[in-house]
């Protein structure tokens, strides 16, 4: 019995800053949300495959206090290049 996984990146959707006076918080920055559906499968398994489908929101800043930016370095390349591109 192996059950695995295949993620599909579904839609990137890009919301506006809350404030864009604010640039040394994540409301002065807009942010990103990635849905994706996973989808898990096992031949020997009648309960699946089984569906789900899963937000992610990425911020410029991972802790604002800091000023930790976010390490987006292990998402999709496309999404890197959106990141790159609206938070610079």
């Amino acid at each position: 019995m192996s059950i695995s996984k295949t993620t599909i990146l579904k839609n990137i959707v890009i919301s506006p800053a809350i404030n864009a006076a604010d640039t040394d918080n994540n409301s002065g920055w807009p942010r990103v949300v990635i849905k994706y559906t996973d989808t898990f499968t096992d031949p020997d398994d009648i309960t699946l495959p089984i569906t789900r489908d899963r937000l992610e929101v990425l911020y410029k800043f991972s802790n604002e206090e800091n000023g930790d930016l976010t390490d987006f370095s292990e998402e999709n390349e496309l999404i890197q290049s959106i990141c790159t591109a609206i938070w610079s």
